[in-house]
């Protein structure tokens, strides 16, 4: 049976897949802002200064790196909610004995079906 929690995420799936994206793509636009400011000042500024504002990037930089590190795989693994829904029913269904009979039967009579209809061609010709 089919729990009202496991129903709300699944129909949630495609809004962590977004916010997972969004989240990747904000650290990549930090993580390329930074790298421009870093390479900006320093080149244009007392060594010192440049110095001193590389030691102090670094922690942003690293947080950056691991938030895309942590997020990309998360929003790329992420199933959306009809993925979610059949890696959740499927399974069931096709395990199941019934539906399994009646594909079994329904399938003979496809094949019945099928073999009435090209008598009738060759008797046609």
């Amino acid at each position: 049976m089919v729990s009202p929690w496991t129903l709300y995420w699944m129909m949630r799936m495609d809004a962590l897949s977004s916010l997972f994206i969004g989240v990747s793509v904000s650290g990549v636009i930090v993580l390329g802002s930074l790298f421009v400011i870093r390479t900006v000042v320093y080149t244009d500024s007392e060594e010192k200064t440049a110095k001193e504002f590389l030691r102090l990037s670094k922690t942003p930089y690293r947080l950056g790196i691991a938030v895309v590190l942590v997020f990309f795989p998360l929003a790329v693994l992420t199933p959306t909610t009809k993925q979610m829904a059949v890696i959740y029913v499927l399974p069931k269904v096709v395990n199941n004995e019934k539906v399994q009979e009646e594909c079994g039967e329904v399938y003979g009579l496809a094949k019945d079906w099928l073999k009435s209809q090209v008598g009738d061609e060759k008797e046609n010709k």
